[in-house]
């Protein structure tokens, strides 16, 4: 099951960060986040062609890895 939507609310837009801000907070590179999505480790979003997370997920993310 993949974690995708492409049907996005402009309130989720506001409340997400972009694939780079991800890497910077986990200290991971751009592949690694890459395969998490590809695994659905952490759901994410497609705006305007960019991959996007939202805040609530990425701190889900971060406390279910830690």
């Amino acid at each position: 099951m993949t974690a995708l939507r492409t049907d996005v609310p402009d309130i989720i837009i506001a409340d997400s960060i972009s694939d780079i801000e991800f890497c910077h907070l986990i200290k991971k590179a751009a592949r690694t986040t890459s395969q998490y999505r590809q695994r659905g480790l952490i759901p994410y979003y497609i705006c305007l062609g960019k991959v996007r997370y939202k805040l609530s997920d990425v701190e889900k993310f971060q406390n279910g890895t830690q």
